[in-house]
């Protein structure tokens, strides 16, 4: 309901309320509970069997083991437990002290897995994610920006042109109302009446089609404008934009080609391609890792 619009006011709009722009914050918790899972992987990690056999009302045996494992980033698992065991017909593999044996040990890959494996491969790469989806994010934000602020300028030079046939058109009348005063006095033809009445209606005609243009514009506007829960809004006939500057700048083109040098290190498009490419690298690395033998030493 704004009298004045401003380019400013606009673009914090859109960026607060636009739901492409409320998905593309999304990325950024998705890269987070990505990484959050692959950083499970390492997580200590209980565990518990128990086993018993009973028949004929004797305890033929009664097997349990309750430990904990702990994962590390270097391949090499620490385990800790506590084993119970008893019973007539007991396994003697399986004979334990009366209170139980507690035992601590280590896994360590050899080959396989000894300097990757893929609890590693899915940290890095879920930490790449949240470079890729930070670069995603803010390609999308760029896209969308780029066609908020064109659908903008658009409103802004139609208002503009609107506002030009309109003092055309006053002009013409005035020189109308002229002419044929000129005309009354004897001082002109009458042929210069009709040829002011025709210039009339060219500017009306011109001031009509330049209005519809407007009115098509304003509505291109609002399709970026949202509010609250996902609510679209539309703006008001009255509403105009900001007036605009009278001194424009131009960026050298000394600006332009430093610009398009760091191009590679700055733009999201081009980040997101590089950042995809050294997550397959990590991808690679680990199929060449399942090449080697699998061979694992415990204690």
């Amino acid at each position: 309901t704004s009298q004045i619009f401003s380019e400013d006011d606009y673009i914090n709009w859109v960026k607060d309320y636009h739901p492409v722009m409320q998905q593309a914050r999304l990325l950024n918790q998705q890269s987070a509970a990505l990484l959050l899972q692959s950083k499970g992987n390492f997580d200590p990690k209980l565990y518990g069997s128990y086993e018993d056999k009973s028949f004929d009302q004797k305890n033929y045996f009664r097997v349990g083991e309750a430990g904990l494992k702990i994962p590390t980033w270097y391949g090499v698992d620490i385990k800790v437990a506590y084993l119970w065991a008893d019973g007539v017909f007991l396994n003697n593999s399986s004979q334990l002290p009366i209170n139980g044996q507690a035992i601590a040990g280590i896994e360590v890959p050899l080959a396989q897995g000894l300097l990757f494996d893929q609890r590693r491969a899915q940290v890095q790469q879920a930490e790449l994610m949240e470079d890729i989806n930070e670069a995603e994010r803010k390609n999308i934000v760029n896209e969308l920006l780029l066609e908020a602020m064109e659908a903008y300028w658009q409103w802004v030079y139609q208002y503009e042109v609107v506002s030009v046939y309109e003092s055309a058109l006053q002009l013409s009348q005035r020189r109308f109302e002229m002419v044929n005063t000129s005309f009354q006095q004897g001082d002109k033809p009458a042929i210069d009446t009709l040829e002011s009445t025709i210039q009339i209606q060219n500017r009306q005609l011109n001031l009509q089609e330049a209005t519809v243009a407007l009115e098509n514009a304003r509505l291109s506007l609002s399709n970026f404008l949202w509010y609250e829960n996902l609510t679209p809004l539309e703006i008001t006939i009255n509403t105009k934009p900001a007036n605009l500057p009278e001194n424009s700048s131009i960026e050298s083109s000394y600006e332009l080609k430093n610009l398009l040098a760091n191009l590679e290190q700055t733009h999201p498009a081009l980040q997101e391609i590089l950042l995809k490419g050294k997550k397959l690298e990590i991808k690679e690395r680990l199929k060449k890792e399942a090449l080697k033998p699998e061979v694992k030493f415990n204690y």
